[in-house]
């Protein structure tokens, strides 16, 4: 929903009001890209008119769609865009119990990139 949100305020931008107005980027966690075994029904049509940079946090086996799924349409947005792997994590970033992985470092590290890259993007 937060990109529908963000490609409508740049369509319509003279009905902007209050919070819109302060956006100055998005964290994607999870991003749906494709529902699960249908590879072919991408959610992006809207993605192009998003200005604002974005974060996209994606599991290495995220059945919704993996990292380098959605590489493919995020390297040609005219925005500025990133996308953080999460080794071995699902759509939820839940990784295999019996990975060498521990879950609560996995969420850990996630945060930590989160608060680099607003930091990042507040800083410049």
């Amino acid at each position: 929903m937060a990109t529908h949100v963000a490609a409508s305020l740049a369509i319509d931008a003279g009905s902007v009001s209050t919070w819109p107005t302060r956006l100055r980027g998005l964290v994607l966690l999870g991003y749906p890209l494709h529902p699960p075994g249908r590879l072919q029904q991408v959610r992006v049509s809207h993605l192009p008119a998003i200005t604002h940079p974005m974060l996209f946090v994606q599991g290495t086996k995220d059945a919704f769609g993996t990292p380098q799924e959605l590489r493919t349409f995020v390297d040609v947005l005219p925005a500025r865009c990133e996308i953080y792997a999460v080794d071995q994590g699902g759509h939820s970033f839940d990784v295999p119990k019996r990975s060498a992985i521990l879950q609560h470092v996995v969420h850990a590290a996630v945060q930590d990139r989160i608060v680099e890259w607003v930091g990042a993007l507040i800083a410049g």
